[in-house]
C-alpha cells in the first residue's frame, strides 16, 4: 500500500482502511488472509519506523474493526523512506550529522558493510537458529540485509536524538 504524502502513522491507518474496504467489497463477503506492505515516500517515516510494533498493533486493529472477523493480517512490513527532510538531516551538526553521515557512508559501501559483518559475528553466534531462518530471517553475512537493517535503525536512532536534544 502506497502511503505518499501522508503526514502522520494514523494516516497511513486511515489510508489502509479505505484500502482494506475496497478489498473486502472486492471478494464479496470471502473471509481474506493478507500480508500489509507500508511504503512510499512519506512524512510519517519516521514515526512508523521508530515504533514499528505501535503501528503494526494500529493496522491489525483497525483490521478487526474494518474487517469484522472476515479478516487475518498475517505479517506486517514497513518499508517506507523518510520524506526529502534527509536533506536537512545531512546538514545537520553534532551528533545527528556524524550519525547520519555514518550511516550513510555504511549504506554505501559494500566494503564497510562486510566489516560490519564481521562485527556482527559474534552476535550471530547468540541468535537463535530459528530467527536466522526463511526469507524473513537475519542475514548477517549479507549486506543486502544489513543495509536494509540499517534503514530500519536509522530512524529509530534519529528520533530519540532529536527527542533528547529537545527535552534538554
Amino acid at each position: 500500500m502506497d502511503t505518499s504524502g501522508a503526514g502522520s502513522g494514523y494516516d497511513v491507518v486511515d489510508r489502509f482502511n479505505k484500502h482494506l474496504e475496497k478489498l473486502l467489497d472486492e471478494n464479496e463477503g470471502l473471509p481474506l488472509v493478507t500480508r500489509v506492505v507500508i511504503e512510499g515516500d512519506t512524512h510519517a517515516h519516521t514515526e512508523l519506523a521508530s515504533d514499528t510494533e505501535r503501528w503494526t498493533n494500529e493496522i491489525r486493529s483497525a483490521t478487526v474493526n474494518t474487517g469484522e472477523g472476515q479478516v487475518w493480517v498475517e505479517k506486517v512490513r514497513f518499508l517506507t523512506k523518510q520524506h526529502l527532510s534527509d536533506k536537512a538531516l545531512k546538514s545537520a551538526e553534532g551528533a545527528i550529522g556524524e550519525l547520519v553521515h555514518l550511516l550513510d557512508e555504511l549504506h554505501s559501501d559494500p566494503d564497510r558493510l562486510n566489516d560490519l559483518a564481521d562485527e556482527l559475528a559474534d552476535l550471530e553466534k547468540k541468535v537463535p537458529r530459528e530467527l536466522k531462518e526463511g526469507a524473513d530471517g537475519m542475514k548477517f553475512d549479507d549486506p543486502k540485509w544489513l543495509g536494509s537493517l540499517l534503514d530500519q535503525v536509522r530512524p529509530m536512532l534519529l528520533q530519540r536524538l532529536i527527542h533528547k536534544e529537545e527535552s534538554e
